[in-house]
């Protein structure tokens, strides 16, 4: 049974189970459209960009999101987005990698270095 939609608080060290984006999730998400713009070198803009779902993992170093986005195109994708917590006061979100749609509901789930498109730059 799917726990989409049920709010959690994150415990530290894993992810959550996939939910429905709240208004600041949709913030973040929001941050990194650019970085997503620049990194697919598309001519045409993109044309959507709604979370569907999210997971987050909460680790010392800042928050990590991984978010299932309509991106108005007939496949969706995830993007991978670390909030870092050093960059102080305003911390933006970096986006790390583009990833299959289906890995928001891996269990458990792994994003390594040289999944799918590494996007750092």
């Amino acid at each position: 049974m799917s726990n989409a939609g049920k709010r959690e608080d994150p415990i530290l060290g894993e992810w959550t189970d996939p939910r429905t984006p709240s208004p600041e999730d949709q913030a973040i998400l929001d941050k990194v459209k650019e970085q997503f713009e620049r990194r697919r070198n598309s001519l045409v803009p993109t044309s959507k960009f709604l979370a569907l779902l999210v997971r987050i993992l909460r680790l010392c170093g800042g928050t990590h999101y991984l978010f299932l986005v309509d991106i108005g195109e007939s496949t969706n994708i995830c993007l991978y987005v670390i909030l870092p917590v050093y960059a102080v006061p305003d911390p933006e979100p970096i986006l790390e990698k583009i990833l299959p749609a289906e890995k928001i509901y891996e269990k458990p789930l792994i994003i390594k270095k040289g999944d799918a498109n590494d996007t750092r730059e």
